[in-house]
């Protein structure tokens, strides 16, 4: 199953890469007309836990989690930090503006409640390389957002350009599902999750 992954994460990540900067600009707009319409079906003030794209990442062309804080249905933003060590739930803190550097060189919030922080989520923003049909997400491999799904009850969302919202997502049996998949052209709401399939 790890070839199978690591081909298709190659494969998504050099096209990724291949993407002009404003083809990446528009298609992130787009992401968030769609994420904006999606969010306005649950309660106004949710806590969102969400990322901080990476350049080439979707939301990664635009100011993604100050204008996913002007929405409307979005009151507190958690963000994850990478703790240091092996992979592991990643610790999550609330989003008050200032981002400092942190493993990875991904920028995080100061201040970290702990891996148990993703409790306080109503949503949950995943980044992901690749997400199938059935709501399995492709990740960058290291097992870090997984690991963390067991601290949350939030309604988990993937957030993918078009092209890889694809037929099938190679999974293992510690893969945890999402529940809807979101990219600029599509909102695919699974029952995967739900179900634990």
């Amino acid at each position: 199953m790890t070839d199978e992954k690591n081909h298709l994460r190659r494969q998504l990540l050099h096209a990724r890469a291949e993407q002009s900067a404003a083809d990446h600009e528009r298609t992130d707009r787009r992401l968030m007309e769609q994420l904006r319409q999606w969010l306005d079906g649950f309660p106004t003030g949710s806590t969102v836990a969400a990322y901080v794209p990476a350049a080439e990442e979707p939301g990664g062309a635009l100011d993604f989690v100050d204008t996913l804080l002007a929405m409307p249905t979005v009151g507190q933003i958690l963000l994850p930090i990478c703790p240091p060590g092996p992979p592991t739930a990643l610790h999550w803190g609330y989003y008050q503006g200032v981002l400092r550097p942190g493993r990875y060189g991904l920028l995080e919030p100061p201040n970290s409640l702990g891996p148990t922080g993703f409790c306080h989520a109503d949503i949950a923003l995943l980044p992901a390389v690749a997400a199938d049909r059935r709501g399995f997400r492709l990740g960058r491999g290291a097992g870090y957002y997984d690991r963390s799904v067991e601290h949350t009850t939030a309604h988990r969302a993937a957030l993918v350009f078009p092209h890889e919202l694809v037929d099938e997502v190679p999974h293992d049996e510690h893969d945890q599902p999402v529940h809807t998949v979101i990219s600029a052209t599509e909102i695919v709401g699974t029952d995967t999750a739900t179900r634990g399939v």
